[in-house]
């Protein structure tokens, strides 16, 4: 037996290197296998600012279809029971949502949030579940015996909300991680989340916000390196790992202290320490005194600012997981 539900949403995905209106997925779930499908259609042309011509697709429905592995009938019993079916379709569709949104680096798309009792109901009849047992004969799982068509006032009309000035679009060239993370399933690195926010917070001009996500999420990325760091390449034990990044030891101070003996210099070359720091420095003024960025700093250092942060996030990001992947590398003490 097949289940299908289908997602309204809109995603223009740029992709300059084939013609290509289906993206699909396929994963696994328990004991169902799962096709995610991104129907799309070409939308345009559009040139760059350096002249280049690039095409961009649009998907407006993306199809979750999950069939029972042989001897299984998890199908039957999810459709019996309206409530673990509809459970298991918000956690499927959110499995999506976040990949694309981290992975595909979609800063204002957010999950599916459950926002009452009746909301089940909503999310129920806005997915429209299908099943069937060929793959060509689909019938409707509804059967509500209460309409809910009178109470959804209170709901937004489209499940997945945006910002009316921001599309989501993602380029193709981050399609393939994207792929493999819906199939991996893995937790979200709380760096990349907190990355993502200060993206969505810098482009609405929340520059509060986007300056304590950023700084947040450099001392978690920092952290994150230094611990895979100390453990792997230096053979340090927890305990005298713990003992070394103590709170007492502050961001400021590892940036200045450690950078330098842990990270290859032409990593960093693009990076302006001095500006992250000033960054620092406003997160510390925003939390600890004035609740606000200091007077006097311009938007175009705030901006210019923020995404040093980000940038010098990114890197150490990418460097935990070099370090993890290879711990045992003795080339270089450097990363």
């Amino acid at each position: 037996m097949l289940l299908r539900w289908s997602l309204p949403i809109e995603i223009y995905i740029v992709n300059n290197d084939e013609i290509q209106t289906c993206y699909k997925v396929k994963f696994e779930y328990k004991n169902m296998e799962g096709v995610v499908e991104f129907i799309s259609e070409f939308a345009g042309q559009k040139i760059r600012n350096d002249k280049t011509r690039f095409s961009y697709y649009i998907t407006k429905n993306i199809q979750f279809t999950i069939e029972d592995k042989p001897d299984s009938e998890n199908i039957s019993q999810l459709i019996e029971d309206r409530k673990k079916l509809t459970k298991t379709m918000f956690k499927l569709t959110n499995r999506v949502i976040r990949n694309l949104r981290v992975h595909g680096i979609i800063p204002h798309l957010h999950e599916l949030v459950v926002m009452d009792e009746n909301y089940d109901d909503f999310l129920f009849d806005s997915l429209t579940p299908k099943f069937s047992f060929d793959n060509v004969n689909w019938k409707n799982v509804s059967d509500l015996r209460i309409s809910i068509l009178n109470n959804l006032s209170r709901y937004p009309n489209d499940l997945v909300k945006r910002d009316s000035n921001y599309l989501f679009s993602m380029d193709y060239i981050h399609w393939e991680k994207v792929r493999e993370q819906i199939i991996a399933d893995n937790p979200i690195p709380t760096e990349l989340d907190l990355y993502l926010n200060s993206i969505e917070h810098l482009r609405t001009k929340n520059y509060r916000l986007s300056v304590l996500e950023s700084v947040i999420g450099l001392e978690v990325a920092l952290t994150g390196f230094l611990r895979e760091y100390l453990k792997n390449r230096k053979k340090f034990t927890k305990k005298k790992i713990d003992d070394f990044l103590k709170p007492e030891f502050g961001l400021s101070a590892r940036l200045s202290g450690l950078l330098d003996l842990t990270i290859n210099p032409q990593s960093l070359e693009k990076v302006n320490l001095e500006t992250v720091k000033s960054v620092v420095n406003w997160r510390n003024k925003i939390v600890h005194s004035i609740g606000q960025i200091p007077e006097g700093v311009s938007e175009q250092q705030i901006e210019d600012g923020i995404e040093q942060v980000l940038m010098l996030l990114i890197i150490l990001h990418n460097k935990k997981n070099i370090v993890h992947d290879f711990p045992d590398t003795i080339i270089s003490p450097l990363v």
